[in-house]
């Protein structure tokens, strides 16, 4: 070695090396702050925790009420998807009733055709069909179509329904169609 090397690892060790020694209150003011900084993690982590539990929950109750929106819907359209055809064979009830009136005025024997029109109307009854009884109630533009205005008999019948023409129909509680009445005035 040279002779600058040795000196200069003489002066090495000859010096004296600062060593930091931890006191207690050091040790302590360290602790203070991991145990800071942790319950400062657990309080944001706690925050995410209900965050998200309050996100499930909202999915959950929305995805229960989808579900339920679903289950009503299905329900709806199986109780009227056969009202198109319901509704096309209506004419077809009316088309019998007067059939009937003209062999009761005839006095001809109809029990064949009256045996069809009672299975027909039992099948729709069966579906939900029922006929709205409109006869001597008051007139609503709700329930009945006004065709024609006739003096009333009575007092009494004054605003109500004098005949019926053509019978309104409910499918379910819906109206499929309104009746076509006679009002008096």
């Amino acid at each position: 070695m040279s002779e600058k090397e040795i000196k200069d690892t003489e002066s090495l060790q000859g010096e004296e090396t600062l060593t930091t020694e931890s006191t207690p209150e050091d040790n302590t003011v360290e602790v203070k702050i991991e145990e800071t900084q942790a319950t400062d993690e657990i309080t944001k982590l706690k925050e995410e925790l209900a965050d998200k539990k309050n996100s499930y929950l909202r999915l959950v109750a929305d995805f229960d009420n989808s579900r339920k929106r679903n289950a009503r819907q299905l329900l709806e359209i199986r109780k009227n998807a056969a009202e198109d055809i319901i509704t096309e064979l209506l004419p077809i009830l009316d088309d019998f009733e007067r059939a009937f009136l003209a062999d009761e005025a005839a006095k001809t024997d109809n029990s064949g055709t009256k045996l069809i029109y009672n299975k027909l109307k039992k099948l729709l009854t069966n579906q939900g069909l029922k006929a709205m009884d409109v006869q001597n109630q008051a007139f609503d533009t709700e329930l009945h179509e006004a065709v024609s205005e006739l003096p009333a008999p009575s007092r009494k019948q004054k605003g109500k329904v004098l005949h019926e023409v053509e019978k309104g129909y409910y499918l379910n509680e819906k109206i499929i169609r309104y009746a076509k009445v006679v009002v008096g005035k």
